[in-house]
């Protein structure tokens, strides 16, 4: 049965609704913008499978997990700078919550806009300090197994795995690629991890509201490593410079969050040689994989995605690339 928000909200809010809106980018969820009298709010339905793509299948507890992650941020005391959506309703028989609606312009739109990236300038130290700030708390967070409990998203991690990592090694087939492939699956596959992570951080769950960044879309969040979060933004950053006339406000707006990042929490060795395999494997993923549809490389010509795969090749056979050095 597919999903009816008019009636759900009818069901539900207990108030006038002007205008129900599908928001576009929902590659995940079916996502709504509810206009109401007084007030704008988002509402979010999850279905058994990826929204863009039925056969890949989803369970529907990353709803539960996206609440709960919400509910987290505002228990860790992180600084000012970064907000979030506040959960209003959640309707767990029906895996479908509303929140409070976020402002801001989305990082992608930002990205894509030649005349106004170079505004990004110094807004990444915010950002890069605050996903830090994050990670560092939650690891020694005296309610650390709570959290872990709380956010235990191990399904959607075993979905990225058979898909991201293994799946793509296969399609590959070259034996270089099966060691890190198989590695970083099991190591981001569990539940033992060292902190919370938003999961999923890339341009289109980010969004910049004059010197304020809003964070979106938490419905991969789990307890687990640090350098997956990085990683994935780092690598879409490294995308959008690649396909872009003018890499440069892109790449100091990548080098201002790692440094801001790395002066509030630390890695050992291991965080950085699957930082540089993750990173490989999203930019795969998106310019010749399951995820390349609706995004950079869908149009690119053939010189930029192979030098997308180089990149990506030498992030993951190599242990180079996520991290730039000067």
């Amino acid at each position: 049965m597919s999903f009816d928000p008019e009636q759900w909200l009818r069901d539900h809010l207990g108030g006038p609704v002007d205008r129900i809106d599908p928001l576009s980018g929902g590659l995940v969820n079916q996502v709504f913008k509810v206009v109401c009298p007084d007030r704008v709010l988002v509402l979010k339905h999850a279905a058994p499978h990826l929204a863009t793509n039925p056969e890949i299948d989803l369970p529907i507890s990353r709803m539960d997990v996206e609440v709960e992650a919400l509910k987290i941020l505002g228990e860790l005391e992180l600084p000012n700078g970064v907000h979030w959506p506040e959960v209003l309703v959640h309707d767990r028989p029906q895996s479908t919550f509303l929140m409070s609606f976020v402002q801001g312009r989305g990082l992608a739109e930002i990205l894509a806009d030649e005349d106004y990236v170079s505004r990004l300038k110094g807004h990444g130290r915010t950002l890069g300090g605050w996903l830090g700030t994050l990670h560092a708390r939650s690891s020694v967070s005296e309610r650390r197994e709570e959290f872990a409990g709380r956010i235990d998203n191990t399904a959607i991690q075993k979905v990225r795995s058979e898909v991201q990592y293994r799946g793509l090694a296969a399609m590959l087939d070259d034996p270089r690629f099966d060691e890190p492939a198989e590695w970083v699956a099991s190591r981001f596959s569990g539940c033992a991890g060292e902190c919370m992570i938003l999961g999923d951080l890339w341009p289109a769950s980010l969004l910049l509201n004059g010197d304020s960044w809003g964070v979106i879309d938490l419905e991969f969040a789990h307890w687990g490593f640090p350098e997956q979060d990085l990683a994935h933004l780092l690598a879409h950053l490294r995308m959008w410079a690649l396909c872009s006339e003018n890499s440069a406000p892109v790449e100091e707006f990548a080098a201002e969050l790692t440094d801001a990042y790395f002066e509030v929490f630390s890695w050992q060795a291991e965080n950085f040689k699957a930082a540089n395999i993750h990173f490989g494997f999203e930019i795969l993923a998106r310019a010749i994989g399951p995820f390349r549809s609706g995004y950079l490389f869908e149009n690119a010509s053939l010189a930029d995605i192979k030098t997308a795969k180089a990149m990506a090749e030498r992030a993951i056979v190599e242990g180079i690339g996520c991290f730039k050095v000067s």
